[in-house]
């Protein structure tokens, strides 16, 4: 029990509390037991003007040698010595100038540019006249004739082409035959066309129709066949699948156009022509 209420007393909400930290104490200053006017030993920093010796206390004594240089110039510090101040009796009074000089004015005399002219003054030189020259220019220039330019008469009869015939017209006369035979020949062939007596019509026989409409739609089905085979085919990576596929499309709808005009009740023929034309 005394173990426990130690413990207890220990933990207080008072220890919560932040605690000023104590300053530390700043340690005292060395200060050096020599004299402070002693150059250090081979110091540069400040020696006198002169280039017999660029250091100063080479010998590294407390005291500096008489001989060498000062490490510090007179007046290097904050003004002169002391032995060299003026005397505050000895300043200038009234009415007295000593060796001053009279006061004279300034003046910029290279420099000074001339009056500006007034509106009432008149020039000194130079012509006076109330004329309107702008006017008279534009009188003389309307008046004066303009300035005629040398030009060589050009002569024709000396050129090297003179009298012959140039080489872009016969080359245009050429075309223009081209085009007159070609309207010739087929103005001819129109008429021969019109002149040529008409070829004679006839019914084609029923049982003749039968058997050209049974065959077309026989060999319509053996095409059909054929292309059926190549319809799967969904890839056409080669020049002979398409050509074959537009081979059969093309029969197909060959067969097709005769089966339809042979299917008419009454279908005639051309008798003069090779090969019978159904309408």
């Amino acid at each position: 029990m005394r173990r426990g209420r130690q413990q207890n007393f220990n933990e207080s909400i008072y220890n919560l509390v932040p605690k000023p930290q104590p300053k530390p104490q700043p340690r005292k200053r060395h200060v050096s037991k020599f004299p402070h006017d002693t150059a250090p030993t081979a110091s540069t920093f400040g020696p006198s003007a002169g280039s017999a010796c660029m250091t100063t206390n080479m010998s590294g004594d407390y005291a500096i040698d008489p001989t060498s240089h000062a490490h510090k110039r007179g007046g290097a510090t904050f003004g002169k010595q002391k032995d060299h101040y003026a005397d505050p009796t000895t300043f200038l009074k009234k009415s007295t100038k000593g060796s001053l000089q009279d006061p004279t004015v300034f003046k910029y005399q290279d420099k000074i540019k001339p009056p500006v002219v007034k509106g009432n003054e008149r020039p000194t030189m130079g012509r006076r006249s109330k004329a309107n020259f702008v006017r008279e220019n534009q009188m003389a220039a309307i008046m004066s004739e303009p300035k005629k330019k040398g030009v060589d008469q050009i002569k024709y009869a000396q050129k090297s082409d003179f009298g012959k015939v140039p080489a872009y017209l016969s080359s245009v006369k050429a075309e223009i035959a081209a085009e007159q035979d070609y309207i010739q020949g087929e103005m001819e062939r129109q008429r021969q066309m019109y002149e040529r007596p008409q070829d004679k019509m006839e019914l084609l026989a029923e049982p003749e129709r039968l058997e050209l409409l049974n065959k077309l739609k026989k060999n319509w089905e053996i095409t059909n066949q054929q292309y059926q085979k190549h319809t799967h085919v969904v890839t056409l990576d080669t020049v002979g699948k398409i050509r074959r596929k537009e081979d059969y499309e093309s029969q197909l709808q060959q067969f097709e156009q005769a089966i339809e005009k042979l299917s008419k009740k009454f279908v005639f023929v051309q008798v003069a022509d090779q090969y019978a034309n159904y309408y």
